[in-house]
């Protein structure tokens, strides 16, 4: 492999390279020295993060980063935004299992950045959990789940959204809870689109103290609080992201009696929709 690289320019390697996500990329640089060198170009990193992710979640993270120097900006964006986001589709052993196979399944979806997502089916008895990240710098964050729900969706009212703040050792340091009404969910339905749902949580990373080194996790969880039928539920991902302070009137937030915010998703909307339609949605949109 090394003496088929050496015959052509780094320019042609590179537009191949372009082509792979981020994870390949990571791999292809451990061959050789040769092959390492091409994936050092930020071009390709650039293109890896345009790829998996969309531009404005890019958007969001590129405000947050320092001024490094340009040969690292982009791939240093990459694995802060590969480590903001857990997949349920990924990680297949989020449900529980005590949950039948038969209530749920993963489905291939063109829409899904990760190219499979969970569905839930006629499920009595229903729980997940999965790690959104093992290592989060001091600060504020807001939690989104990019889900879809079905017309004839069922029982989801009574679903609660957990996120717990561990330290390394696994220890609780702390518990954020919600659980969405059911005008959410039908708010969701209506639209028959991917969304993100914003949880009405802020979870707030403390700043280290006297270079202790401390490092915190994120564990996401979705629980029921009483056992009834719930059907009609596609996830996607769960991703955390700085803080955004919404300042402005929003329909989509009902407060206080609806604790969070539904977030369309413009790349399926832009699939349906006119710009001056997206236009017509208020509030912040990503």
């Amino acid at each position: 492999m090394k003496d088929i690289f050496e015959k052509f320019p780094h320019e042609i390697i590179a537009k191949i390279l372009s082509f792979l996500n981020g994870i390949d990329l990571y791999s292809i640089s451990l061959v050789n020295k040769n092959l390492l060198t091409h994936t050092r170009d930020d071009l390709v990193w650039k293109f890896a993060c345009q790829n998996e992710f969309s531009s404005a979640i890019i958007n969001e993270w590129n405000s947050t980063l320092t001024k490094d120097a340009e040969c690292v900006r982009w791939q240093t964006l990459y694995n802060k935004l590969r480590t903001s986001l857990s997949y349920f589709g990924e990680d297949e052993k989020c449900v529980s299992s005590n949950i039948q196979a038969s209530r749920y399944r993963f489905v291939q979806d063109e829409e899904s950045r990760f190219g499979k997502v969970l569905h839930l089916q006629n499920i009595w008895s229903f729980e997940i959990n999965t790690n959104i990240t093992r290592s989060i710098a001091p600060g504020k964050y807001d939690i989104l789940i990019r889900m879809k729900c079905e017309k004839e969706h069922q029982g989801l009212g009574g679903l609660i959204f957990c996120t717990e703040l561990l330290d390394r050792k696994k220890n609780l340091k702390e518990t954020y809870t919600c659980s969405p009404r059911n005008h959410t969910y039908q708010t969701c339905a209506s639209r028959d689109v991917w969304v993100e749902l914003m949880l009405s949580y802020v979870i707030k990373i403390p700043e280290k103290k006297n270079n202790t080194g401390k490092r915190y996790s994120l564990s996401f969880s979705i629980f029921e609080e009483k056992k009834y039928i719930k059907a009609g539920l596609w996830l996607d991902y769960v991703r955390y992201r700085p803080h955004v302070d919404i300042k402005y009137p929003n329909p989509y937030i009902d407060k206080p009696i609806w604790p969070g915010a539904l977030i369309f998703d413009m790349v399926s909307i832009g699939a349906t929709s006119s710009a001056r339609q997206a236009r017509r949605i208020r509030g912040k949109l990503w």
